[in-house]
């Protein structure tokens, strides 16, 4: 690692991007250090224009939106959602789109008249007081949010209680494994009886195929044996009268 005293270190708790090729910084900070505000605009703007190499087109730059969870006070508004953005000053529009800055400030959530309606609420519930809790909240239905809430639970749990948790956890996967060998079989049965049926019903086509072939030269032998008696008769007809 390079050394510190004279190079600069970040260090991203998360960082991800989605489907739309934007780029998410997700930090937590504890404690308000001097500077702050510098390095989350430093950070954000490096990763930013670290994109791309020298000589590389500017287009291929997707946003970088910084998200900011701080446990202290740090803006002047009362709610606990910010967003920061770089505007016109004379139309107030947002026209430069590389980077955008949100900050959820924990301090001024207040979780007894906060309304759980909307799911970022539910998170910051779920950062900030999910430690006090001994089950998840009824108003918790994204499934995500419960799945954080189970790994979180999982943290205050004995030794003994993560065994019994990872020993059912083995036997889950294997009544999945079993399931999935029962209707793996299944489908292949299903699969075996289809081509079955469909030779039999080939075959049953081949054979009434054959039984119209057989029909049709017994009926053209019959038509060619009456056509040889009748022309027998005729020459015998002629010989009689002594032609």
């Amino acid at each position: 690692m390079p050394n510190k005293d004279k190079h600069k270190e970040s260090i991203l708790d998360i960082k991800v991007k989605d489907k739309k090729g934007k780029n998410y910084i997700i930090e937590m900070q504890v404690e308000e250090s001097d500077g702050f505000e510098n390095r989350v605009q430093y950070y954000t703007n490096k990763d930013f224009v670290t994109q791309i190499k020298r000589g590389e087109d500017y287009p291929l730059l997707n946003a970088v939106i910084f998200i900011g969870i701080i446990n202290f006070n740090f803006f002047s508004g009362k709610n606990y959602l910010s967003k920061h953005l770089i505007l016109n000053k004379e139309t107030l529009k947002n026209e430069l789109k590389g980077t955008e800055y949100n900050f959820i400030e924990l301090k001024k959530f207040n979780e007894k008249s906060e309304s759980m309606n909307s799911l970022i609420a539910q998170w910051v519930y779920f950062i900030k007081c999910s430690h006090e809790l001994t089950s998840i909240p009824k108003h918790v239905k994204d499934k995500g949010l419960k799945k954080a809430y189970q790994l979180a639970n999982m943290h205050v749990w004995t030794d003994k209680e993560l065994e019994i948790y990872d020993v059912a956890g083995i036997k889950r996967q294997d009544a999945k494994g079993r399931i999935s060998k029962v209707v793996n079989k299944l489908k292949e049965a299903k699969n075996i009886a289809k081509e079955a049926k469909e030779k039999a019903q080939k075959e049953q086509v081949e054979k009434e195929k054959a039984q119209k072939l057989a029909k049709l030269e017994q009926s053209e032998k019959e038509k060619a044996q009456k056509l040889i008696k009748d022309l027998e008769k005729q020459i015998a007809l002629l010989k009689n009268k002594g032609l």
